[in-house]
């Protein structure tokens, strides 16, 4: 138990019956009985209480290193989300920029204008009534 031998232990016994007597030997050795026993309940509690704080600890550990692989995942993950959007947008950009340029005319300039307009043909000869034209300076009802 504490690295004693029985020789040890019966000469223990010896001296104490002798120091103490045979009257008061019984109540000493329960007294040191119930000593021993509650230095050892208190000794359990102890180590139960610091290998909980241990277990507490380690899976602490263990919740940091699943944190920061979560956070690794997520930084890897937004990355990837970030990079896709954006080709996605300037393949969009691309894309609207070249129906845009196909949809839109080629700009005229103001002499080319005018003489569009002074080569459009009248109502008349467009297959339309003149006699439909609101009067100059009227509006129709």
């Amino acid at each position: 138990m504490f690295g004693i031998g029985m020789s040890e232990m019966l000469l223990i016994a010896v001296v104490a019956l002798v120091v103490i007597g045979p009257k008061h030997l019984p109540d000493v050795v329960r007294t040191v009985g119930k000593l021993f026993a509650q230095v050892k309940r208190t000794t359990n509690d102890l180590r139960d209480h610091v290998d909980k704080e241990v277990r507490q600890f380690t899976e602490m550990e263990e919740v940091q290193e699943f944190k920061h692989s979560v956070e690794s995942e997520l930084r890897t993950v937004n990355s990837t989300v970030r990079d896709y959007v954006q080709h996605e947008v300037s393949q969009a950009e691309r894309e609207f920029d070249a129906k845009e340029s196909a949809a839109v005319p080629p700009a005229q300039t103001p002499d080319e204008t005018a003489t569009a307009d002074a080569h459009s043909a009248p109502p008349a000869a467009a297959g339309m009534d003149p006699s439909a034209l609101p009067e100059a300076g009227k509006l129709p009802s």
